[in-house]
């Protein structure tokens, strides 16, 4: 199991590619559980059990069928194991590593009374939350320019409209 964290983690310093993975489904399903989990607990700050189990499941659900999409286009669905146990993967560490922010936020967010220091704190944290959404965006830029072995500008348009969708659908859904 060791080796699979390795190599999540070289491709989320961009030094691995999707290509990197080994077909399997044995481990796409559990790393796609292990985002379930995941996604289930950071949404469940703001929202009920069954409330965050759908979001979690849809969140999931429009990734694999964006990258699906977007990869029989390219006529590569040979590379869907591949690529979306890439993307969870990765995103499953770059959500651990957040994971402490998020259960400070309440702490920087509190309702009382600004002062020079709390300010500043919530500055380092909007910086550091800010930071590490960018580094999960060249991430996934990263997977899908090698997944369907275009340039990085149009790996960057994949992603873009794979976010766009996310929140079209989920501010849908959820506001």
């Amino acid at each position: 199991m060791w080796q699979f964290v390795k190599l999540y983690w070289s491709i989320c310093r961009l030094r691995a590619d999707p290509g990197d993975v080994p077909y399997s489904k044995a481990l796409l399903g559990f790393v796609l559980l292990l985002n379930f989990l995941i996604g289930w607990f950071q949404f469940s700050f703001k929202a009920t059990p069954l409330i965050s189990s759908l979001q979690s499941l849809l969140i999931l659900t429009i990734s694999a069928g964006f990258t699906y999409f977007v990869l029989s286009i390219k006529g590569l669905l040979t590379r869907f194991v591949q690529t979306f146990s890439a993307l969870l993967g990765t995103s499953a560490i770059v959500n651990l590593i957040i994971f402490p922010l998020l259960l400070l936020q309440p702490v920087f967010f509190q309702k009382k009374p600004v002062n020079s220091m709390l300010v500043s704190l919530q500055f380092m944290f909007l910086l550091a939350v800010l930071m590490i959404n960018i580094w999960l965006i060249m991430i996934m830029v990263h997977i899908y320019s090698k997944a369907l072995d275009v340039n990085y500008l149009v790996g960057l348009l994949v992603t873009i409209a794979l976010l766009g969708l996310d929140i079209i659908i989920f501010s849908r859904l959820f506001s």
